[in-house]
């Protein structure tokens, strides 16, 4: 978003997201992901239940994984009730679990699918159930860089000042009061317009000259008359 500048000085702002795509969108892409591997780690779990193995504990451990899994991928819409955000010991428990994001969860996932693969292809529905555990646990190590400081989240702004034209003033005087000096040519047209009208000028004062002196010979001349 573009800051607010004074009027005078007035300057566009550009910001935006430099980050790259994948981090940009990387909570997204991790949050539906882990919906899809809770669906893919409880379907695993239901077939190796309905198949004999003689490998009882894999059952029983993805039954607890599945459980896991549900509980630490939907805790961001757990967190949104209004109960998770007052005081109390309950609170005080569930900021813990809070605690447990990102890169955090990349290695609780991680330590979790290791016994999925112990069996190899005698369980591949563990595999399967392992892999799609470990794919969340990448995207939550890219989510931990969402934010970090070595990945810029806006350039620096860049700023396009804005003259408005000014209007040529043509008239010295004005220039003189608005502190600004008159350019070469506003001079040249002044002077040339004074020195135009200056023999008018001076046919001017001689016609003011000539008439004052006529009225003081009429004004003399009734006075010499009487004299006579």
């Amino acid at each position: 978003m573009a800051k607010e500048t004074s009027p005078e000085n007035s300057e566009e702002e550009e910001e935006f997201d430099a980050r790259p795509c994948v981090l940009r969108y990387s909570t997204l892409v991790a949050r539906l992901w882990g919906l899809t591997c809770i669906i893919i780690v409880w379907a695993c779990m239901v077939k190796v239940f309905q198949k004999e193995t003689p490998y009882i504990y894999v059952q029983w451990y993805l039954l607890v994984l599945a459980l896991l899994v549900a509980f630490f991928e939907m805790t961001w819409l757990i967190n949104k009730l209004p109960c998770c955000r007052r005081e109390g010991c309950c609170c005080t428990v569930w900021k813990g679990v809070m605690w447990i994001e990102r890169w955090k969860k990349t290695i609780l996932y991680t330590t979790l699918s290791i016994p999925c693969f112990l069996r190899g292809s005698a369980v591949p529905l563990g595999i399967l159930a392992g892999i799609a555990i470990l794919i969340a646990a990448v995207f939550h190590f890219l989510d931990s860089f969402k934010y970090s400081k070595c990945c810029e989240k806006k350039r620096p702004l860049t700023s396009i000042p804005q003259t408005e034209p000014k209007a040529e003033q043509t008239d010295p005087k004005a220039a003189l009061v608005s502190n600004e000096v008159p350019t070469y040519a506003d001079a040249s047209i002044q002077t040339h317009e004074m020195f135009v009208s200056l023999p008018q000028l001076v046919s001017n004062m001689e016609q003011g000259y000539q008439r004052s002196d006529d009225n003081v010979y009429s004004e003399a001349r009734p006075a010499q008359g009487h004299q006579y």
